[in-house]
């Protein structure tokens, strides 16, 4: 009798949390433990890293058991501009400051949204129908870009007052 994948996403979230748990235990194996009362610098990395490989073993478990949806196809775009917003933001904050690296780790990991991507408008060429046109951006709700904004207050607000040392 051959095990079989029936929920393949969760399988390989599942592996994922194994190895990264696995990872957390053998580089804070070096680590003193400590006791439970006075916790040395290993004694969080290993109850994380065994916590981990725990749940990564339950999820991997019970796609064994329950059916589910396969893996679709992996988006590279998101994962290049998330990248790149990520190294933005570390090559940005020393010599620009926090707020203008915040501006472009937002900026650029939005283009990677699939939400941010330009909309195929049909109506604009029903008389040449062989080349879609892309020419507009899908507009966010009012609600939302009233967050956006407030978020963005916020944090302008939070850097100015909170002292730097």
């Amino acid at each position: 009798m051959a095990l079989q994948i029936r929920h393949p996403k969760d399988f390989y979230a599942g592996v994922i949390f194994i190895v990264v748990g696995v990872a957390a235990l053998l580089i804070g194996r070096d680590y003193s433990l400590g006791t439970t009362t006075r916790m040395g610098p290993g004694y969080f990395p290993a109850l994380l890293g065994a916590l981990l490989t725990l749940l990564g073993l339950i999820i991997s478990l019970r796609s064994l058991i329950f059916d589910g949806p396969a893996v679709g196809q992996i988006g590279f775009r998101p994962l290049v501009l998330i990248l790149a917003s990520m190294l933005a933001f570390a090559g940005l904050l020393e010599p620009a400051g926090l707020v203008i690296a915040t501006a472009a780790l937002i900026a650029i990991g939005c283009l990677g949204s699939v939400e941010s991507r330009a909309r195929c408008d049909h109506s604009q060429h029903r008389f040449n129908r062989s080349r879609p046109r892309f020419i507009r951006l899908r507009p966010r709700p009012a609600d939302e870009n009233l967050a956006w904004i407030l978020t963005w207050i916020c944090s302008l607000i939070s850097v100015s007052v909170s002292p730097l040392h």
